[in-house]
């Protein structure tokens, strides 16, 4: 839905630069679902005049939502946007709102977002009440490390029922603390290097199949080899190793390769295997998920268009890299385009 002001209008750059954007995003929750979840954005080709002047909407990233400290100040624009797009807008059978608005000016400073899980800031259109909306602001309009789409994909990640995989710890002098997945995974951090998901969030979500995923337990493991497929490939065999170390705890293995469409320029490859253990008694910004490293995890490599600064994690597995969690030794035997070969032993 395109939203413009009186003193704030849209062009057709504005128009083009959003299309854009809900077509990346479409096409990434197609890839990372194996092409079971498949997104349709519905749109009309006019922008809705909220009211004058942009600055009474104006909205900081204390703001922008997720909280019951922004209810108020959401749901009084998210009720001025839907008076003005309602009656040029057929909002039935729609499940979620993008509102685009013109980029000459901030608005948001971050971008407001809400989520049907928690029924706050429901929008009461006439086709019905609508509880999951977004709008993205200056922060990632502005931002060519982090456009308008990666803000998309990760609140609307919550959405579907994804968690913050970043932990609580707020001391950024230490950023593994706070970041265990970092840009290897857009539920901890969206501005990294690479957007795509876990294969056991996706697991988890039933985006990949049982026969996707090999499970190993670590009490049976004498010497074994096994294939793994390119993660992001869409369809395919054996996406990822799970090994149970117990009842409550595993190690992932998969394979990454950095992804033209998707993926910021690195000046550090991202082909290799990445391999972090799941601890499923955490949650929510708890940090479930920690990467693991053949070298040490907390000597960042740098990297540009990356977000909060230049941090990012050493975890990539080559060729001949190994390591031990548990008692159990993986090793990366071989990395080919036709799958790569990883060894478990004990």
């Amino acid at each position: 839905v395109y939203l413009e002001w009186g003193d704030l209008r849209g062009t057709e750059a504005d128009f083009e630069y959003y299309q854009h954007q809900a077509s990346m995003f479409e096409d990434f929750y197609y890839m990372v679902s194996d092409g079971k979840l498949d997104i349709n954005i519905h749109y009309v080709k006019k922008w809705f005049e909220v009211g004058p002047t942009y600055v009474d909407y104006k909205m900081s990233q204390a703001q922008d939502g997720g909280s019951y400290h922004s209810k108020d100040i959401m749901q009084k624009n998210g009720d001025a946007f839907i008076a003005a797009s309602d009656a040029g807008t057929d909002f039935s059978g729609m499940d979620a709102i993008i509102f685009a608005i013109p980029r000459a000016k901030e608005v948001f400073e971050t971008g407001p977002h809400a989520f049907g899980h928690n029924k706050q800031n429901g929008l009461r259109t006439q086709e019905g009440t609508i509880y999951d909306w977004i709008s993205a602001g200056t922060w990632f309009i502005d931002n060519p490390g982090q456009p308008s789409w990666v803000f998309y994909v990760h609140e609307f990640g919550h959405s579907l029922g994804l968690i913050d995989f970043r932990g609580s710890n707020d001391d950024m002098r230490e950023k593994y603390l706070n970041n265990p997945m970092g840009g290897y995974e857009i539920m901890d951090n969206q501005g990294g290097p690479t957007r795509t998901m876990t294969a056991w969030a996706r697991w988890v979500q039933g985006w990949l199949n049982d026969s996707q995923v090999l499970c190993v337990d670590s009490t049976e493991i004498t010497t074994n080899y096994y294939k793994i497929n390119r993660l992001n490939k869409v369809g395919g065999a054996t996406k990822a190793v799970v090994i149970k170390t117990s009842s409550t705890k595993a190690i992932v293995i998969e394979s990454r390769r950095w992804d033209s469409k998707f993926d910021v320029p690195v000046v550090n490859s991202k082909d290799g295997v990445v391999i972090y253990t799941v601890d499923s008694t955490k949650g929510h910004s708890e940090g479930p998920l920690r990467l693991v490293s053949p070298r040490d995890i907390t000597r960042y490599l740098s990297e540009p268009n990356t977000y909060p600064d230049w941090r990012t994690l050493d975890a990539i597995f080559y060729e001949g890299n190994f390591i031990t969690i548990d008692g159990v030794t993986i090793k990366v035997e071989e990395l080919s385009a036709s799958g790569d070969i990883v060894s478990v032993s004990r």
